[in-house]
């Protein structure tokens, strides 16, 4: 009986705890995703640490825009922003899937200005509300991030834009051009 009084005390206090975290608002207002659009509504899975390490796979180390094999009318995600942090450089965010396949897409080659900033951004970042949006489980490791030191960042306006690198190594663009401009302004 001792133990027990613990016990339904820490229970008791963690019910409350967690009652009290549904009545806080939602981080940005709250506001829900419109339907069929994962990209609007409130982000509340963003958050400010820099992205995660991943290794990219062997089969898009040498992956490049090609033209050809782009896939026409095909949108296969968003290209959600890009945020310059000041002397740290630019943080760009988004999520991508195959719609041929219903899957995540296995890469992301980004653009800034029409050149290719870097070897394509592994997709793997947890994105729930897509997944929730889409109605496919499968989709919440539909994510990317990028984060470009400064060094690599030229300073000025930057305008992003991106396209989804499929299994097969066809491409689809991202929908959304993303412009930031320079720290200083």
């Amino acid at each position: 009986m001792r133990t027990l009084i613990p016990i339904v005390v820490l229970l008791g206090l963690f019910g409350l705890a967690m009652h009290g975290l549904g009545r806080r608002p939602a981080l940005g207002g709250g506001t829900p995703a419109e339907p069929g659009n994962p990209s609007s509504g409130t982000r509340w899975w963003r958050t400010r640490f820099p992205p995660a390490a991943a290794t990219l796979p062997n089969s898009l180390l040498g992956v490049k825009l090609d033209p050809a094999k782009v896939l026409p009318g095909v949108v296969c995600g968003s290209l959600d922003g890009a945020r310059l942090l000041g002397d740290a450089g630019v943080f760009v965010w988004g999520w991508a899937y195959d719609p041929r396949t219903g899957s995540p897409a296995l890469g992301v080659i980004l653009l800034d200005h029409g050149r290719q900033l870097s070897p394509p951004v592994p997709v793997f970042r947890e994105r729930p509300d897509v997944a929730a949006v889409k109605g496919d489980r499968r989709l919440v490791a539909s994510g990317w991030s990028l984060w470009l030191p400064a060094g690599r960042a030229t300073g000025g306006e930057h305008e992003f834009e991106a396209f989804a690198v499929f299994e097969d190594h066809k491409l689809g663009q991202l929908g959304g051009r993303v412009r930031a401009g320079s720290p200083g302004r």
